[in-house]
């Protein structure tokens, strides 16, 4: 083998050995990151989580939790007043009765609903609701 063919077949090597590094050590980890992630909970999963956040008095995972829970299925009017009473009992009652209305959009028929946003108007809204239905 020639001295030419040599340096050809060793700048050829390394040709090769660097497009596999910068394929599998740039490229493949970037495609990776770049993935959405995905998550298996279901809406009675974020639901059964904020439902013990609200039996602890952890009133922040619970509203967190009742968001995700109405963002996956915004038809469940129970998330709603749940999410309403974890936001009355941490003292804020603006957002409880505008939970109430958004469900209430939802279904505007819901008795337990408009009973819940009648007694948030009248400041007669019991917040251990949620945490006793259960």
């Amino acid at each position: 083998m020639t001295k030419r063919n040599k340096k050809t077949v060793i700048v050829s090597i390394l040709v090769v050995v660097l497009l596999a590094a910068l394929v599998f050590g740039v490229i493949l980890p970037y495609r990776n990151k770049t993935k959405a992630p995905t998550s298996n909970n279901t809406p009675i999963d974020y639901s059964t989580t904020a439902k013990q956040a609200l039996d602890n008095k952890n009133y922040t995972v619970a509203v967190e939790n009742y968001n995700k829970a109405i963002t996956a299925d915004p038809t469940v009017a129970e998330n709603y007043i749940d999410k309403s009473a974890a936001e009355y009992a941490s003292g804020d009652t603006e957002a409880a009765k505008a939970t109430v209305v958004e469900g209430l959009t939802q279904d505007p028929n819901n008795e337990l609903l408009k009973a819940r946003l009648d007694a948030l108007d009248k400041n007669t809204f019991d917040s251990n609701i949620g945490a006793e239905r259960q």
